[in-house]
């Protein structure tokens, strides 16, 4: 692979890769979304890895160390000083921020910010996120994307193109999250599950 420093954190996506140096805060990007109609968001198939830096995502974050990256199917995510920022496709809402149509595609392929502080954890699945946020000592739980089959945990079915919390989880201290395409399993650290969205095949395994 044509990257000359170490690397320290990975992701991958469908047709995507996600590639960090969590010390001096580089990122590169190979590869290419989709959207879900398997249409190219972008017509430039990246196979030499697109270096991008902490300091471009946020001044702010320019000494900060990346803390985690995390792919859906066709968005990635970087969580660097507590901050989350994403690039991706745009329809499916994965982002979790507007994007405009006169400028869809630059503006969904630019890492931007989610309007989320005090991130501890992030996860991603097919086109959906989950993010773990402290504050004043209580853990909220923020989630946003396709919510077709509840894979949300919202006891809806809408979908949400900005950060929501998960009410029923605030304070819980969640040590891991597994999320396929249409639904979610939450972990905490006293060892409860919870599971949320499309359970056609038993994967919520509810018995």
């Amino acid at each position: 692979m044509q990257i000359d420093e170490p690397i320290h954190l990975i992701s991958a996506g469908d047709n995507h890769s996600v590639f960090a140096n969590s010390v001096n805060g580089s990122i590169y990007f190979s590869g290419s979304y989709k959207y879900m109609r398997g249409e190219s968001i972008s017509q430039n198939k990246i196979t030499t890895p697109i270096q991008y830096h902490t300091k471009d995502l946020d001044y702010k974050m320019k000494n900060k160390p990346i803390q985690k990256v995390v792919s859906g199917s066709n968005h990635s995510a970087v969580l660097v000083g507590g901050k989350i920022f994403i690039r991706g496709e745009p329809e499916t809402h994965a982002v979790g921020r507007r994007i405009s149509e006169r400028h869809k595609v630059e503006n969904s392929l630019s890492f931007d910010g989610v309007g989320l502080s005090h991130v501890e954890d992030l996860w991603c699945g097919g086109y959906h996120s989950i993010a773990k946020v402290k504050k004043h000592k209580t853990w909220y739980y923020y989630v946003w994307g396709l919510n077709k089959h509840g894979q949300l945990g919202l006891r809806n079915y809408e979908e949400y193109g900005y950060p929501e919390e998960v009410e029923k989880l605030r304070g819980k201290d969640i040590v891991d999250v597994a999320a396929g395409t249409n639904f979610t399993i939450f972990l905490t650290a006293s060892s409860e599950l919870y599971g949320c969205g499309q359970n056609d095949y038993g994967q919520l395994a509810l018995g």
